[in-house]
Parts: C-alpha cells; structure tokens; sequence
C-alpha cells in the first residue's frame, strides 16, 4: 500500500482546512512543516497563512484539540483560554503552570462540571469551584466526597435536575440505605436502577421499596425481579401494602381512644377546679 505524503497532494493546505473545520481533532494528523507561508506551495489564497493559524482553528472548533498543539505556539495562552471555553474538559491539557491557571479552572468547571477532576484540590478556592461544578453538570459528584455524604442536598440536586443517575455516586450510607431510597423513589422511581446492590438483591427491600413507590414497583417487576419471580414479587407489595392500611388505620384507632381519655381526663380536671374555685386558664 502507498503511502501519501503531504508533498503528494495539491491542495493539502485546503484539505487540512476542512478537515479542521468539520473536526478540530483533525489538527493530530496535519503535517505542520507542509503548512508554511503563502509563498509555500500547498497554500492557497484564503488558506491559514501558517500552522499556528490553523491550530487556532482546531481549538475554536474542538477545545480537545488543544493536546496537540505545541506549547511553543505564540498564543498559546490564548488558546488554553479559547479551549477550555469551547469544552471544560480541555483544562486537562492546560499546564498548571499557566499565569491564568485558576481562572481557566472556573471556566472550564463553570462550561463543564466534570472538568472538576482536573482540578488540583489544593486550589485556594477549590470547594467554590466544586459548587460550580455540581451546578453545570451534577455527574460531577462523583469528584467531590463531601456532597457524596450530605443525602439532604443529594435530595436537592435530584429534585432540582432530576438526575437520578448521580445516586451512583454517593456513599453507601445513601444509595444502600432503604430509608433514603424511599424518600428518593418518591421523587424518581428510576433510583432503583442505581442504588446499592445489597438492597437490589434484598427481596424484602425490593417489597417495601415496591410499596412505597409505584413507579419504582414497576421498574422493580419489570427489570430487576426474575421473571418467574414477578407474581410472588406483586403478592408481596399487595399484602404488604394491606398490611400498612391495617397499621394505620389500628394506629388511628388507638389515638381516638387515646384522645377521648385525654378529653375525659380534661373534664374531670375542670371538674375539680370549678369545685375548689379555681379559673381555667
């Protein structure tokens, strides 16, 4: 097989060009020493004038790009900045040693939550910037163990983004307590997709869980529960379910009682007070 060189094709420069314009991953496979000058052969009138020009092409139109730009580039800086705007994920090829490293930090977090992972945690204003990054992107949790922990701003987060998918990335003390998942299945029933395993493959769990919520019950059934499984699983949350009514409604009985020996304990207090001249108050 032929090797095709840059020299070999008339209109590389032209082809570099679109190709960076339809992808600016491009720029890895684009011989920069066929790409000099106007005066070069393969440069054509409305060309990049030079390589640099064209890396700054790449960046605009993928800031992953930026990886295969040298670092001897002359706006190199302009170009950190121009990638991690363009994708926070960019930051990862940005040298810390970068006069604007911290402000490229909160732009990329603030473009991409995930970009937290690039993040030094030693940062001066690092947990802020974990705060960005929960707000553009909540899968960024997974970067930032004091949120993993707190299950009432977990709650938050699912309720504000309804991104369920983050649950994954809590503690156990979360995704594995049943409590918790309840309270969560009743916002998003999908949370028994992510939760812990020790309670996916808890029955009782699964009973309970499936009695609390409906639209969890019917993601358990459907995609948890082995199908010969299903019919015990439905007559599990249906005598459980039973089970909850007779609770509450013998716990209503007993607070009736309960308030009627209250009312007469109040009558004979009143009783007694009228009798010694007291006033009620």
């Amino acid at each position: 097989m032929k090797i095709i060189k840059p020299e070999d094709v008339k209109d590389y420069g032209s082809l570099s060009l679109t190709a960076i314009s339809r992808n600016g991953m491009s720029l890895e496979h684009i011989d920069p020493n066929s790409i000099e000058d106007k005066k070069g052969r393969y440069v054509k009138f409305g060309e990049p004038e030079n390589y640099w020009e064209l890396c700054t092409k790449a960046v605009e139109s993928n800031g992953l790009a930026l990886q295969f730009v040298p670092r001897e580039a002359e706006n190199y800086l302009e170009l950190c900045t121009m990638a991690v705007k363009q994708n926070g994920l960019a930051l990862q090829f940005v040298p810390q040693e970068a006069e604007n490293y911290l402000e490229l930090c909160e732009i990329a977090v603030q473009r991409d939550g995930l970009a937290l992972q690039f993040v030094p945690t030693e940062a001066e204003n690092y947990e802020q910037l974990e705060d960005y990054a929960i707000e553009s992107n909540p899968e960024s949790i997974q970067f930032i163990p004091r949120i993993q922990n707190d299950f009432e701003r977990v709650k938050d987060i699912v309720f504000k983004t309804e991104k369920i998918s983050i649950i994954q990335h809590t503690s156990e003390e979360i995704k594995g307590d049943i409590d918790k998942i309840i309270e969560l299945a009743n916002i998003d029933g999908r949370v028994v997709y992510v939760m812990s395993d020790s309670l996916k493959n808890n029955p009782e769990a699964l009973v309970q869980i499936g009695t609390a919520s409906y639209k969890a019950r019917s993601i358990i059934e459907k995609y948890i529960i082995p199908r010969d499984k299903q019919q015990e699983y439905r007559e599990g949350c249906k005598l459980t379910r039973e089970a909850n009514i007779k609770a509450i409604e013998d716990l209503k009985g007993e607070m009736a009682e309960l308030e009627a020996l209250l009312a007469a304990k109040r009558e004979n207090l009143k009783t007694l007070e009228t009798r010694a001249g007291w006033e009620i108050k």
